[in-house]
């Protein structure tokens, strides 16, 4: 009876370990989603405001040229 009760024992740690392993593999899967999901969004936006500036730039380098020793 001793032997049985280990060995049940034995049985339902292991399911409880692997549904926990499940569990947890499910949430980390879940959470780099979300990371990899912030990171683009974060690249996406770090380029907008990058293309702004580099605009503005432009935009100002053209207005200060001085045109008239092309003529």
């Amino acid at each position: 009876m001793g032997l049985y009760l280990s060995f049940s024992t034995n049985v339902t740690q292991n399911i409880f370990f692997d549904e926990f392993l499940f569990q947890f593999n499910q949430q980390m899967r879940s959470i780099s989603r979300r990371l990899i999901y912030c990171a683009i969004k974060i690249k996406e936006s770090c380029l907008r405001q990058l293309s702004q500036k580099i605009k503005m730039v432009l935009c100002m380098d053209t207005m200060s040229t001085d045109y008239s020793s092309f003529s």
